[in-house]
């Protein structure tokens, strides 16, 4: 704001251009490990909602808000392809759908056999409610994850549903619902995936810079399997 002001010459200098900023302690970003993650699944096979946001969650790398707001017409289940470009919000309380902030939040992401198989169980399973709840079944979306009625989930609450259900499945208090996607992002990363194609996956227009800055950490076999290597070379010296 000064800077721009200096810039329409409503005043000669900037007032806090020599300010010295205050170092801001660096947050570690939380991170499932494989074992947590197939816990997280296995606790979320018996509830309809987790099992669907873990698995999409993990398969993606998507946002709580562009989870709550795929629809069915953007998945294609005989390709295996998710198509990820609207997020779900609350504003002013209440919610609204909106585009991404960046072109890169426009992404086609692929999706693996497991999947897919768990998807169209999932649209069998709704196609079911929809013929038994008539009327009474809410189409106007057609998401992907959705109420029992159809009817879309708030972000806010569904947070609030995963903080319990990750209680309840014994895992550290730390695992949030956006742990789902520093995890995918650190799972591709272990296979040696390039950093750019992981931005693309996360929707990030920088070519991998910030995923590897924030979302992106090693994971402990990996860095084992590296003092090994390492340990290796130490020990074959002279």
């Amino acid at each position: 704001m000064l800077k721009q002001a200096v810039r329409w010459q409503l005043i000669a200098r900037n007032p806090a251009a020599d300010l010295e900023l205050p170092s801001v302690p660096k947050l570690d970003m939380v991170t499932l490990t494989r074992e947590q993650a197939g816990e997280l699944l296995l606790a979320a096979e018996r509830r309809p909602l987790m099992r669907t946001l873990v698995l999409l969650g993990m398969a993606t790398g998507a946002r709580l808000g562009e989870l709550l707001a795929l629809r069915w017409a953007d998945i294609d289940l005989d390709i295996g392809t998710a198509r990820i470009g609207r997020s779900r919000r609350i504003v002013g309380g209440q919610m609204q759908v909106k585009g991404p902030k960046t072109e890169a939040g426009y992404r086609t992401v692929a999706l693996g056999l497991v999947t897919v198989a768990t998807l169209r169980q999932l649209r069998a399973e709704q196609a079911e409610r929809r013929l038994a709840l008539g009327p009474g079944y809410h189409t106007s979306e057609d998401l992907v994850i959705c109420k029992l009625d159809g009817r879309p989930y708030r972000p806010d609450s569904t947070s609030t549903q995963f903080r319990k259900f990750v209680d309840q499945a014994g895992l550290p208090r730390s695992v949030h619902v956006h742990t789902l996607r520093h995890s995918a992002a650190s799972f591709l990363a272990a296979e040696g995936v390039p950093a750019g194609d992981i931005a693309a996956q996360l929707g990030h227009a920088d070519g991998g810079a910030l995923a590897l800055r924030v979302y992106v950490h090693p994971l402990e076999e990996n860095k084992r399997r590296a003092a090994a290597h390492l340990d290796r070379i130490i020990g074959s010296r002279g």
